[in-house]
């Protein structure tokens, strides 16, 4: 039969391990004896109970089988910790500390105390039974065990108006079955404590609370006289911008012309705190996002009213206002702002209306941005047309003698009407094509007078009328000029042609000549290849008929030279055909020569003198020669 081992008192499956015996004090399982000679009953109910301390079981104590009680365990634990204290007759109490809001206020440091007596459930005190009242000299101290409820509001206000420090130990996570030593540290020191009551903790935190509200008060006061203070500097603000003189707007700068100037002038508040009035500083918040080169930038809104603070557009006492500040002076005056947040509402004022964008920081819109581009841009032409115009016009001015200058005035001949209805200077603020259109006539007087153009009869109002005068007189002359120069060139050119012609005849008779008189006659003879025309005529008609009759006859020349030598060649072959053959057949070399033989790779009949003219055929003819020896013989 197998034996278990039994498993300790402390096993957390143990449900009462603590009784009270028949003397009426608190008895662990394992300082009993077993079954009902124990002689122990229930803490909670009061019911005999069974000291079970099986070999197979955790020791334990338990009720009849027919009998329930699910208090035991903690009320054992309660009653344990009581007896313990009055017992013991010590007990570690923590610090006593005051605290207020984030104010503290250390009295005394957690101790050991030793008591002259303790009683348990001390029943003299009418509406209060505390768990333990203990006693030090006069010192009267209320201790309540924690074990499964923690003491309520109500006993806490019953503590307080009993005027008696309390103070409450938690044993709601200390384990029931928890040996008496270990009961006894936890109750005595180790187990969390806290002061449900002391009136020295209260004295000193009413003390806290008091000091607190006369601070308090003491700082509202200084903030209402600060609010009072900042609404007067700002309608004192608001009374000299009312009578401030501020000169009209140039309207034709760019920053109107684009229409920046119908965003000026927004009724948000906050005026009294700068020193210009609401258009001034809100065209110059604007005026920061208008670039001076073609780039688009961005600011953040502290940028700008740092930039503000420096140009010192801010009024005393407005370069920061607390939030809380700025709350309560709004609450007095629904039109105030601080100039931080009417400068940040005017920029969010622009986004709305398109005048700015956001993303992170503020720059100009892309269609504002491209407005002023294309404004730019025309303000550079209108700049460089008008520049150009004046010098071109001073420029023709300057080829005029001084007399025929009179009072002429550039700037009124600018503005004069020229034949299209229209004068200069109108064209050029018009920025379109017109401009160019009447820029034509301008350069034909320019053409006139610098680079020998065409003379014109229209002035454009310039004091050019003796000038035109002598331009057209002198393009007679050049006229003349030119017809005389044409004439004595055209006499030049004939000349050189027929000299030219003649030398290319000479030339090619002196080529035929040096290859025989043949060639001389040749050239005086018509050809198909020069389109039935004798090489000398086409010779004489230009140089191209030169170059194509020359070469025509070296092409002729080199095919009657190459003739020659192949005939040369193949009479050489002929005369030593005949020479060895007669070597070989004597007097039968004629009949040899003139007979027809099947020669060559065709075996067609053909006599040796005919068909020797290579090396090749000699060496075959040569052969059948040999062979007709050879028979012979």
């Amino acid at each position: 039969m197998t034996r278990h081992t039994p498993r300790k008192f402390s096993d957390g499956s143990a449900e009462l391990v603590y009784a009270i015996d028949a003397a009426g004090k608190i008895r662990h399982i394992s300082e009993v004896e077993r079954g009902y000679a124990c002689d122990c009953t229930c803490p909670a109910c009061g019911a005999m109970l069974n000291a079970r301390k099986g070999p197979d079981n955790v020791h334990h104590f338990g009720h009849r089988s027919f009998f329930s009680c699910a208090n035991g365990p903690e009320t054992a634990l309660h009653k344990l910790a009581k007896e313990i204290i009055s017992t013991e007759r010590r007990l570690l109490v923590p610090e006593v500390k005051a605290i207020f809001g984030e104010q503290s206020s250390l009295i005394h440091q957690r101790k050991l105390v030793c008591f002259d007596e303790v009683v348990e459930e001390a029943r003299h005190l009418s509406q209060l039974v505390p768990d333990i009242h203990a006693k030090l000299d006069e010192h009267h101290l209320f201790v309540e065990i924690y074990v499964t409820h923690a003491c309520d509001e109500l006993k806490r206000a019953n503590l307080r108006a009993n005027g008696v420090a309390a103070v409450e130990i938690d044993l709601s996570r200390l384990r029931r079955d928890s040996e008496r030593s270990v009961v006894r540290d936890a109750v005595i020191e180790k187990a969390d404590r806290q002061w449900l009551f002391h009136p020295m903790i209260d004295a000193a935190v009413d003390a806290m609370r008091i000091a607190h509200r006369a601070k308090v008060n003491a700082q509202r006061k200084q903030f209402d006289d600060e609010v009072s203070v900042r609404l007067r500097r700002y309608d004192a603000g608001l009374t000299e911008l009312a009578i401030r003189k501020v000169a009209s707007p140039d309207n034709t700068k760019e920053f109107f012309r684009i229409g920046l100037g119908n965003h000026i002038g927004c009724s948000l508040g906050g005026s009294g705190g700068f020193t210009v009035t609401e258009r001034e500083w809100q065209y110059r918040v604007l005026r920061v996002f208008i670039p001076k080169d073609d780039v688009r930038r961005s600011y953040r809104h502290q940028a700008i009213f740092e930039w503000f603070k420096d140009k010192k557009l801010l009024r005393a006492g407005f370069h920061y206002v607390r939030p809380e500040l700025e709350e309560a002076m709004r609450e007095r005056n629904s039109q105030f702002l601080s100039p931080y947040r009417a400068i940040e509402a005017y920029l969010d004022e622009l986004v709305g209306r398109g005048v700015l964008q956001k993303i992170k920081s503020y720059s100009l819109s892309e269609a504002v941005f491209a407005k002023l581009t294309d404004l730019r841009e025309s303000i550079d032409r209108k700049h460089q047309r008008r520049t150009s115009l004046v010098e071109r016009i001073e420029k023709l001015l300057e080829r005029l003698p001084e007399c025929e200058l009179d009072d002429f005035s550039l700037n009124d001949w600018m503005w004069q009407v020229q034949e299209d209805s229209m004068s200069f200077g109108e064209a050029i603020e018009a920025d379109d094509e017109s401009f160019d259109a009447m820029l034509v006539p301008l350069r034909k007087i320019e053409a006139m007078m610098f680079r020998k153009g065409a003379a014109v009869a229209h002035s454009l109002g310039l004091p050019i009328d003796a000038e035109q005068a002598r331009q057209m007189e002198a393009r007679k002359r050049e006229a003349d000029d030119r017809e005389a120069a044409k004439q004595a060139e055209t006499v030049r050119r004939e000349e050189a042609s027929q000299k030219a012609a003649a030398d290319r005849g000479d030339a090619l008779g002196l080529t035929a000549a040096r290859h025989g008189d043949e060639w001389v006659s040749w050239i005086t003879i018509r050809h198909p290849e020069l389109d039935g025309m004798t090489p000398l005529a086409v010779a004489i008609l230009g140089q191209e008929g030169a170059d194509r009759a020359h070469r025509l006859l070296q092409r002729l020349i080199e095919r009657r030279d190459e003739e020659r030598a192949r005939n040369a060649e193949i009479e050489r072959w002929k005369s030593e055909l005949e020479r060895k053959v007669f070597e070989l057949l004597k007097d039968r070399t004629q009949p040899f020569l003139d007979s027809p033989y099947a020669l060559g790779p065709s075996g067609k009949k053909a006599k040796p003198r005919d068909y020797c003219v290579s090396k090749e055929t000699f060496e075959e003819c040569l052969k059948l020669a040999t062979s007709i020896a050879k028979k012979k013989r």
